[in-house]
């Protein structure tokens, strides 16, 4: 009987320091996807992580980018994130001054609130899982307030620490800049030269102040020939 409630005793000891360990492994894994994809809570993250080992990432020959525009954000989680090299958030839209346009019409601007919503942020989690990178669209349509960020330097810096913000709070890997921009008259599709420097000379800036942080910059251009149609 004393040899059975040692040998009792033993197995109950292993099987807590198991248990402990167990625990201890649980935490840590916790931890370590709660501290590295805060956007997302930790049990949703580990499903992105076994989905992503049932659903490898395609070796791709080309840098695939694909535009998630803010109209259908519902449909996030359909997408095939393991065929795409990058995943690009379309976007979020600007005043005149450089900052990023929240509300208009007394309404949450659309871009703004999708960008804002859980899907996005467990988008941006999924995307990283899955091996790919994810980046914000910046863009304007209009031509004031285009002319009007590149003749200002201060809206300028307001655009640039407005897009740092949300790279680092969004844990952004670029920023795709889309200036759609028509000359005039409206024959002439293209601005003048004084803007066309001045774009150049603002997205030398970005990209500078962007590299700091380790972040991409690309720029959406659209060919005259289409803008034409």
């Amino acid at each position: 009987k004393r040899k059975r409630e040692i040998w009792h005793n033993r197995n109950m000891g292993k099987a807590i320091v198991v248990i402990a360990l167990l625990l201890v492994i649980l935490f840590g894994a916790w931890y370590a996807l709660a501290t590295q994809y805060p956007q997302t809570a930790p049990q949703k993250s580990a499903f992105y992580f076994l989905d992503h080992l049932v659903h490898p990432h395609v070796k791709l020959n080309k840098h695939v980018m694909g535009f998630f525009p803010y109209w259908r954000v519902e449909d996030a989680k359909h997408l095939r994130l393991n065929i795409l090299s990058e995943v690009n958030y379309f976007g979020l839209t600007l005043h005149e001054d450089g900052s990023i346009v929240t509300t208009i019409n007394n309404e949450t601007d659309p871009g703004w609130r999708e960008w804002n919503t859980q899907e996005m942020k467990d988008l941006v989690t999924r995307t990283h899982i899955n091996g790919g990178t994810f980046s914000l669209t910046i863009v304007s349509q209009t031509n004031t307030t285009i002319e009007s960020i590149l003749e200002n330097k201060k809206a300028q810096e307001t655009l640039i620490a407005a897009i740092l913000e949300q790279a680092k709070t969004r844990h952004l890997d670029g920023i795709n800049i889309d200036f759609e921009y028509l000359g005039e008259p409206f024959q002439d599709l293209r601005p003048d030269e004084q803007y066309q420097q001045a774009f150049t000379d603002f997205s030398q800036l970005l990209a500078t102040e962007l590299h700091k942080e380790n972040l991409a910059l690309s720029i959406s251009i659209m060919p005259l020939a289409v803008r034409a149609k």
